[in-house]
This record gives C-alpha cells, structure tokens and sequence, in this order.
C-alpha cells in the first residue's frame, strides 16, 4: 500500500495496482463498505497521508489530516480489519484541535510499538504561518487493538510540552527498530526556530 498527498493504492507482489482510493473517499461507506466508521463531513481539505504496517498483526494503518482552521480540523486514522488492504477498514476521527483553542493540526509524524500508534502535530493558530502561528506540540496515543476490532477507541493526548519555558516544535516519535518492539515508545525534537 502507498499514499501520495490525494491517493491512496493497493499494489499486487508484482507492483500493479488493485485498488485507490482518493482520500476524501477513503472514509465514504459506499466505497469501503461493512467499515465501522465515525461520522465525518464532506472532506474537502486532505493533505500529509502516512501509512505504516504493523508487523505484529499483519495490518495496516492509515492517517491523515483533514482542515487547516480550527472548525474544520481533525486527523483521520484508519486501521485495516485484515492483511490484505482492500478489504474493509476502521476509521476515526481524531481532534485536531484537542486543547479548545482557535489551533489546528499540522505536521503529523508518526510511528507504533508493538501495542500502540503514537503520532505528533504541530498546533498552529488560524490564518498564520508555521513559523508565526506555532502554539505547541502534541503527542496522541492510540490503542492499536482497539482500532483492528472496531471498538471504542482508547486514546490519549499529551499537550504542555516544554523546554526552558519554551514549547517544543516538531516533536518526532523514534520507533524503536524495524520490529516495534517492547511498550515505549521516546521522542525527540531538534527545536527548529530556536
């Protein structure tokens, strides 16, 4: 499985592809049917897909972001019900403005052990840059289990992140080797800007 900034494809052993999906389309019902989805709007505004396969499970997971203002922003996860990516998927919905602010989501990076997803964003205020806008970095826990199953999801959401008073940027999730081995799961940020 691939995603480009609008697509996502499925490829066969010999690199044909079998299946795509638009983004916007990976979370409508009639696309992915039987999929245990949250309720979404119209996504009109997707960008900065990542996927990862989880070694453990033989699954996939799938994210991206959705809205650049803090009305319309959130992330969208979703966890492949099988090894095989063009079988039905779990989708949620993510806060992309967890601390009730006027924030939204930008910059995701992500990475897993072998019991969870972990991913960062970047919280930016509406209508500034990246460099202007910055407010602080986020770190969002999610149980992988409980997005294979299609149960509630568990998630966690670490905000306040500092260094000498200051907000730590880009924070990056370092998984630990090839296999996610073991429950921790560090971060590192090389405080660009500062």
């Amino acid at each position: 499985i691939s995603v480009m900034n609008t697509l996502i494809r499925v490829h066969n052993d010999t690199g044909k592809p079998i299946k795509s999906w638009s983004l916007e389309n990976f979370v409508n019902s009639k696309i992915n049917p039987n999929t245990k989805i949250d309720q979404f709007p119209l996504l009109n505004r997707t960008y900065d897909p990542r996927v990862l396969y989880d070694p453990y499970t033989d699954r996939f997971i799938l994210f991206f972001m959705h809205g650049t203002i803090d009305l319309t922003s959130f992330i969208v996860v979703g966890f492949s019900t099988a090894g095989d990516p063009t079988k039905p998927w779990n989708v949620y919905k993510i806060p992309g403005n967890p601390i009730n602010d006027t924030v939204w989501s930008d910059y995701p990076i992500v990475s897993q052990t072998k019991d969870d997803l972990y991913f960062t964003v970047n919280l930016l205020g509406n209508g500034t840059t990246w460099e202007e806008g910055f407010r602080e970095a986020v770190i969002w826990q999610l149980r992988k289990e409980d997005g294979y199953n299609g149960d509630t999801l568990h998630k966690n959401c670490f905000s306040g992140i500092r260094f000498n008073g200051q907000s730590v940027r880009s924070i990056c999730p370092m998984q630990n080797g090839p296999m996610p081995d073991g429950i921790d799961n560090y971060f590192i940020s090389v405080r660009p800007i500062d």
